[in-house]
């Protein structure tokens, strides 16, 4: 089984029980792949220094893992966590590399400095693409103040779009609304 990203690991996270509701346990989980190094994506990945997905091999973009491991000194403390934590389990990957199950990774740079989407088919996987859905859709030159590089955040946020509305693929966001049907 596959996963994006892994929430943020908080009390109130909802993705470790919606997990159970759909009948996985966090051993079921095979491959991560984590778009990038914000906390709200990697936080679920630990507890109590832990990794949450033993059997996991979690897949990072050698972009954005470089980026955050610069020195020992820069590296925020729960990177570290995660990287002593997966060991052997971490794939440092670049762009155009084979990933398991056929998973295609995007270059989506500019929110961090590595981030990264990744397609299945005709669904992609946007990350942070976008915060707000509504209002970028109409403005994708508009950013969210945790958008490190906001020019190469805006050119990548308006070629994804362009893309998207040429492939025909349906996004799928961390940030975007819930349209449970």
């Amino acid at each position: 089984q596959l996963l994006f990203d892994a929430g943020n690991g908080n009390e109130d996270s909802r993705m470790l029980p919606r997990l159970k509701e759909l009948g996985y346990a966090p051993t079921d989980i095979d491959a991560i792949f984590i778009t990038h190094l914000h906390g709200d994506h990697i936080g679920g990945l630990l507890k109590d220094g832990q990794p949450v997905f033993p059997q996991a091999k979690l897949y990072i973009p050698s972009i954005e893992l470089d980026a955050w491991t610069k020195t020992p000194e820069s590296t925020p403390k729960n990177v570290q966590a995660m990287i002593a934590a997966y060991g052997e389990n971490l794939v440092k990957f670049s762009l155009g590399d084979a990933l398991p199950c056929g998973i295609e990774a995007i270059a989506a740079y500019g929110h961090t400095p590595g981030h990264t989407l990744y397609r299945s088919d005709d669904k992609l996987i946007a990350g942070d693409i976008m915060h707000g859905v509504a209002l970028q859709l109409e403005h994708p030159e508009y950013c969210a103040r945790y958008d490190m590089d906001k020019e190469q955040a805006i050119a990548s946020r308006k070629a994804i779009l362009e893309l998207v509305k040429k492939e025909g693929w349906t996004m799928h966001g961390m940030h975007f609304p819930n349209v449970e049907g």
